[in-house]
């Protein structure tokens, strides 16, 4: 038997090369995740995790047993089994798994001899022409899936990152410079990559285009001063001709630089990824250093890496002085996905998105066209460096687009061109306002400006909103911590406040909850005692 996961699909084929089809994308995602667990057993309760978001199915352990029961239709016998307490998917020796094949690969690039760079090339770039353009298809889009996936990615990275090296040492700069293009354009934010595609270029005498590179990342930012040290460093040995950047033959172990009389570059040491780099940040202007960001924080909550020390510190200190918030903001995220998927599957092809912060994994348009390939999504934020990330990874998408616009100003963003490109206001519209309308005082009148958004869309347009709630015990303290020091004030409100941001629309069952507790058709609960962060979803009728 052959299986490929880590492709734009599934692929599962027999003995004799023959592809077995797997139409339901259930049955592919279930085959999916066993596989990542080669002949192990996985316990049903975590199965249910990974397949489905909390609630998403009434009774987890029948749906699983449903599940297994379609996939033994199409596979061989004896390739599924039930065991005690879960599943089973059974490898044997021979048989072949493109992530074992993976790891087999990279591993064996590690053992190979420091002489042997070419050996290194040939098996790391076999290793990573395993993956699809689209990798990891059929995974599911669930939160606990999530972590495994993002595991797998970096793994990818950092092969990506060895292959850059040995090219580098070989002096195949030409070769190189195509691969670091393409990895880049998935992932401007990478400074480790960026930097070699610099250095890279500079060597193969493309010194205009290597800075020019540089320009590109300063754009995305919107200031030189946010880009890493390491990166700032590289493009000024760059402009002055720094001989320690010349290419030299070095015999290299990859981690190790030995050079033969000339002095090691500094992108080796200290091109680190974007996480090691924004813990020591001392030429951050004295702004960015005493002022935290909401959406670097939430990022950094999230476990993403788009944030700075200062972010993490405050962060830090707001989750130890509300304790429960922390899994609040992950909630925040799960009810974000949950919404989307509900309005599509109702029907709702197109989403306003406001205040929609740093992308991360599983945003509103991944989830949207999951269901319909064809929903269109605009994003509005008014943080321009929120604005220059999200137009770096749309910048292929003509579903997309990513919108420079403040709540406080609805009629800007609904009269905004890309947003009447993108949607047509006499169709149903997925409104979200998603842990944004919290930051508005009751003096800028809230209630109208989201008054506002609801009556241009409509009927059958939908509105998912979260809000920071005056309903628990640790707000005060948190408030402190957070106002103290933040530029953007957070302003709580009760229950019956929130609900009023929803106005004459129906809200769907279960009505407005805690975050944690929201999920589609859930039974209603009759006291909520500590609610850090509440959420409904609305429909107008």
């Amino acid at each position: 038997m052959e299986y490929r996961i880590l492709g734009n699909s599934l692929d599962i084929r027999t003995d004799a090369g023959e592809a077995i089809a797997v139409s339901r994308r259930q049955t592919r995602q279930l085959l999916s995740v066993l596989a990542l667990h080669p002949d192990g057993l996985v316990k049903t309760d975590r199965l249910a995790e990974l397949m489905w978001e909390p609630e998403e199915v009434r009774n987890p352990t029948k749906a699983l047993h449903q599940a297994v029961l379609t996939a033994r239709k199409v596979m061989p016998n004896r390739c599924l089994s039930t065991e005690a307490g879960g599943y089973r998917l059974h490898l044997a020796k021979d048989d072949y798994l493109d992530l074992r094949d993976f790891e087999q690969l990279t591993e064996q690039a590690g053992r190979k001899r420091r002489h042997d760079l070419r050996g290194i090339v040939v098996s790391l770039e076999r290793a990573l022409a395993l993956w699809g353009s689209l990798p990891l298809g059929d995974l599911p889009m669930t939160s606990a899936m999530e972590t495994l996936e993002q595991g797998l990615l970096e793994r990818r990275r950092q092969t990506r990152v060895l292959l850059a090296e040995a090219l580098l040492e070989l002096g195949e700069h030409h070769r190189l410079i195509p691969k670091l293009r393409l990895w880049l354009a998935e992932d401007g934010y990478d400074e480790q990559l960026r930097g070699m595609l610099m250095l890279t270029l500079y060597r193969a005498d493309h010194k205009a285009e290597a800075l020019q590179v540089h320009g590109e990342a300063v754009e995305l930012m919107g200031d030189q001063s946010l880009l890493g040290p390491a990166l700032r460093r590289l493009a000024g040995q760059i402009a002055c001709n720094d001989p320690s950047l010349a290419w030299a033959p070095t015999v290299h172990c990859l981690g190790a630089d030995v050079r033969h009389d000339r002095p090691s570059p500094t992108w080796t040491a200290t091109l680190t990824t974007r996480h090691e780099e924004l813990t020591t940040m001392p030429a951050l202007p004295e702004e960015h250093i005493k002022s935290p960001n909401i959406a670097r924080m939430y990022d950094y909550v999230l476990g993403g890496k788009n944030y700075y020390e200062v972010d993490r510190a405050h962060a830090e200190a707001v989750l130890e002085a509300m304790p429960g918030v922390g899994e609040s903001m992950r909630q925040n995220r799960r009810f974000l996905i949950d919404a989307v998927r509900h309005m599509s599957r109702s029907g709702v092809r197109q989403f306003l998105d406001i205040g929609c912060g740093l992308p991360t994994m599983n945003n509103t348009h991944t989830v949207a066209q999951a269901e319909h390939p064809d929903a269109r999504v605009a994003y509005i934020d008014h943080d321009p460096v929120v604005i220059a990330h999200g137009r770096a990874l749309l910048a292929a998408g003509e579903q997309t687009a990513m919108v420079q616009g403040d709540l406080n100003d609805p009629a800007a963003i609904l009269d905004d061109p890309d947003v009447r490109r993108l949607l047509d206001f006499s169709e149903p519209i997925g409104i979200l306002l998603v842990a944004i309308v919290h930051f508005i005082p009751d003096a800028a009148e809230p209630l109208g400006l989201v008054q506002t958004l609801r009556d241009a869309v409509a009927p059958g347009s939908y509105l998912a909103l979260s809000h920071a709630s005056r309903n628990n015990s640790y707000i005060d303290a948190g408030l402190r911590e957070y106002n103290s020091a933040s530029t953007t004030q957070i302003y709580p409100r009760d229950l019956p406040e929130i609900r009023a941001f929803f106005g004459d629309w129906e809200l769907i069952v279960p009505g407005l909850v805690a975050v944690e507790n929201w999920t589609p058709d859930a039974t209603p609960l009759r006291e909520q005692a500590e609610v850090f962060m509440a959420a409904g979803l609305g429909r107008n009728r």
